[in-house]
C-alpha cells in the first residue's frame, strides 16, 4: 500500500522472515530450505532477513520493557505510535486518552 502512495508505515521493522518456507530433506541427510513465494519491494531487496521497511520507526525495545515492565512499555508503545499516526493524518492528538478507553471498551 505504502508503495501505492496510499499508506504510511509506523511501528517496528518486521523480523524479515518470508511466508511459506519449504523444508527438503535429501537421501543423505542434507535439508535445504527455500520460501515459495519470495517476497520484495519494488526496487528493494527481498524482505528475507531485512523486513519491512518502515516511515516512522517507534520500536518496543529491551530498554522499555525493562524500565516498566511488558505491560506498561507495550501500553506506551500503543500510545506513541497512535500519537504518530494522528501526527501523519494532522488530527489533533489531544483526545489520546479519550481514544484509548474506547478502544479498551471493544
Amino acid at each position: 500500500m505504502r508503495d501505492a502512495g496510499r499508506a504510511i508505515v509506523i511501528g517496528e521493522r518486521t523480523a524479515g522472515a518470508e511466508a511459506a518456507v519449504h523444508r527438503s530433506e535429501g537421501p543423505d541427510g542434507s535439508v535445504v530450505t527455500f520460501s515459495a513465494w519470495p517476497m520484495t519491494e519494488p526496487g528493494v531487496t527481498p524482505f528475507q532477513e531485512v523486513g519491512v521497511q518502515l516511515d516512522h520507526d517507534l520500536p518496543l525495545t529491551v530498554r522499555s520493557v525493562r524500565a516498566v515492565g511488558i505491560d506498561k512499555a507495550l501500553e506506551q508503545i500503543r500510545r506513541a505510535r497512535l500519537r504518530k499516526a494522528l501526527e501523519v493524518l494532522g488530527a489533533p492528538a489531544s483526545h489520546l486518552d479519550a481514544l484509548f478507553a474506547l478502544a479498551s471498551e471493544q
